[in-house]
């Protein structure tokens, strides 16, 4: 079995049977910013934080799709820990998986589903062209991310989506703290 089966195989597991020792951390969004490489930029998920007042953030922004998102896509998720005054390639995870749309959604889990309620948008795969407006998710939604043994620190999170010609077709990227609750 390939690492990335084992990563989503273990992803799955957690957050259906761990949720209680995941939720002993908080993901605390510092950023969202552009990606080394938006390719066609197809794909856009144009996010924005605002703050609220001193204990709210919310994200929000429009998702554009101008192709179907599908399975026919490939989902290229990086994570880069902060150490020693930078960005350290290799300590944390980068894998290459099939069925982008479904394995996205899935290693998203309750975030993606309150996305998808927000903006007023298919609850699951695949997806058809269109747009919708995000409004309003409050960051705090990405605390129930099933984050196993990351050691709390500074991350930087990129996923891009690629066709099988490898044509990146969009991306997101952030960066973000795993804190204790």
């Amino acid at each position: 079995m390939s690492y990335e089966r084992i990563f989503v195989l273990i992803v799955m597991i957690l957050q259906v049977n761990c949720q209680q020792w995941v939720a002993k951390f908080k993901v605390l969004h510092e950023a969202i910013i552009d990606c080394p490489d938006k390719g066609t930029n197809e794909i856009q998920l144009n996010w924005r934080l605002n703050r609220v007042n001193k204990s709210l953030q919310v994200m929000e922004g429009p998702i554009h799709f101008y192709r179907d998102f599908d399975d026919s896509l490939d989902v290229h998720a990086k994570l880069w820990a902060w150490q020693n005054g930078g960005w350290k390639a290799g300590t944390g995870l980068d894998f290459r998986k099939s069925q982008g749309c479904s394995t996205f959604t899935l290693v998203l889990g309750q975030v993606w589903k309150q996305i998808t309620k927000i903006a007023h948008m298919p609850s699951s795969c695949p997806y058809k062209k269109g747009s919708w407006n995000m409004t309003n998710l409050n960051s705090r939604a990405w605390d129930n991310l099933a984050l196993p043994g990351a050691p709390l620190n500074k991350y930087k999170l990129e996923f891009s989506f690629v066709s099988k010609d490898d044509t990146i077709r969009g991306c997101y990227s952030s960066i973000f703290r795993v804190a204790k609750k």
